[in-house]
């Protein structure tokens, strides 16, 4: 039978264990308990528009941190927008909060001013812009002035521009948008060329020509309406097209189909 000296002994050595595994870091039973029965509550991350990013259960004093996808904001006409951040301070969580994600506005770079003509030397250092208006002076554009510009995403071309050379745009390989002026008649030969993520182009009633390859593999483009004064549509206009899906031709007929 064990006397009460060894007892003693084991139980000083087991008081021991536990109060050294308590300073080493580790949880105690009524450590874990604590944190698993703490208050929680429930954070929300909204986007600018109030559609919903993330929501999370956070436990009461735990500081959120929110690890969804960058909130974006889609440009528009005039600007563009960069993700700031949120609308409060984030903060270690005492109640239901939701964060709303701020942007700024930013103006489209104007490039090409007070010149008539503009073409692939002019900008040299240029290749990394995204959002870019065409200055109201440019009345001609020569052939392949953006080609390649790889981080194009907007363009917003003048209204007076007057002639586009060939394969302007081709394989602007992140241009999602462009809107075509009123005063130019035609799309010249490969102009979006591979612009695979072209998903909108506004076509004026005032293009007669879309020459060959104009849109060839532009496979972001689903939908196209063709303008009532279209008197030409070149050979693979639209080849490569991949998810073209619908076309819409609002006047009575070609004058002319060429292969």
């Amino acid at each position: 039978m064990m006397n009460n000296k060894k007892m003693l002994a084991i139980l000083g050595s087991f008081v021991g264990l536990l109060s050294l595994t308590s300073c080493s870091g580790a949880h105690s039973i009524e450590d874990e308990y604590e944190i698993e029965n703490r208050t929680k509550y429930t954070i929300t991350w909204k986007n600018y528009d109030g559609s919903i990013l993330q929501v999370m259960s956070v436990g009461e004093g735990s500081k959120p941190h929110y690890d969804g996808i960058e909130p974006c904001r889609t440009a528009d006409d005039s600007v563009y927008y960069t993700f700031l951040g949120w609308d409060k301070k984030i903060t270690n969580a005492t109640c239901d909060t939701e964060y709303i994600a701020k942007f700024k506005e930013n103006p489209y770079m104007v490039i090409g001013e007070g010149w008539t003509t503009i073409n692939r030397y002019s900008f040299p250092n240029n290749y990394e812009l995204r959002y870019i208006k065409i200055a109201d002076s440019v009345k001609k554009i020569d052939n392949e002035t953006f080609c390649y510009w790889n981080n194009l995403r907007r363009v917003i071309l003048p209204e007076g521009l007057e002639t586009m050379g060939n394969s302007v745009f081709a394989y602007c390989f992140s241009l999602e948008k462009i809107s075509i002026p009123s005063t130019l008649t035609s799309i010249p030969v490969y102009t979006f060329q591979n612009c695979s993520k072209l998903v909108s182009v506004d076509l004026p009633d005032t293009i007669e020509t879309i020459d060959i390859g104009a849109f060839g593999s532009c496979t972001s483009l689903s939908s196209i309406k063709l303008p009532s004064s279209l008197k030409k549509l070149c050979g693979n206009a639209f080849g490569g097209c991949t998810s073209l899906r619908e076309v819409t031709f609002t006047g009575n007929s070609f004058t002319k189909i060429e292969d």
